[in-house]
């Protein structure tokens, strides 16, 4: 499969499906953080995505923050990456099928677990039709989803996390980008992903 949006997107699906399956009570809201890949975490399919479970109220706000290059200080560097890449150095690795293995034996305790992806769901094409397209955000680092007094969901920005204002619509600090075109709420008759 090509390593882009839809798989990054099919991957943070099935992470949300299963805490919504098996979680007693779902958090209000969901923080996500991201390597700042254009390609893969940084597009408009992505911030399709994460407006349309706004929209869903499957979280009331979703904030995406982008990591800066080198984020080798972030803790999940050190406690998932960190075992992986040191086991790598001395073991060998052939097969998808073994990466399981591989996986365990690189932790003492308390490995991640695994999932196999045995298919991707073509989000482009499906959030197409609704989602307007972006530009200018390579040096955003941080992205904020939510609902507008309307109820439509929109997107908030920060240039920097330590940023204290957020902004919208042409610099706006009141007024949220409208990720999802209106397009009459088509989105909104599509049927839920659950």
């Amino acid at each position: 499969w090509p390593h882009d949006a839809n798989m990054h997107i099919s991957l943070l699906f099935l992470q949300i499906r299963k805490l919504v399956e098996t979680a007693s009570q779902i958090p209000p809201q969901l923080v996500i953080q991201l390597d700042n890949c254009a390609r893969d975490n940084k597009n408009h399919d992505l911030f399709g995505f994460l407006s349309y479970i706004t929209a869903k109220k499957w979280f009331d706000i979703v904030t995406v923050i982008y990591l800066p290059v080198g984020h080798t200080h972030e803790k999940v560097d050190g406690l998932l990456f960190g075992p992986l890449g040191r086991k790598k150095k001395y073991s060998k690795l052939f097969t998808p099928e073994g990466f399981p293995t591989f996986v365990k034996s690189a932790f003492t305790n308390r490995p991640p677990t695994t999932q196999n992806l045995v298919f991707i769901w073509n989000w482009k094409q499906w959030l197409s039709p609704f989602t307007r397209s972006l530009k200018d955000f390579k040096r955003v680092r941080c992205f904020r989803f939510s609902l507008n007094p309307e109820g439509f969901p929109v997107m908030m920005y920060k240039e920097n996390v330590l940023d204290i204002v957020w902004r919208g619509f042409e610099g706006s600090n009141s007024e949220g980008i409208q990720i999802l075109t209106d397009n009459k709420h088509r989105w909104r008759e599509t049927q839920n992903l659950d």
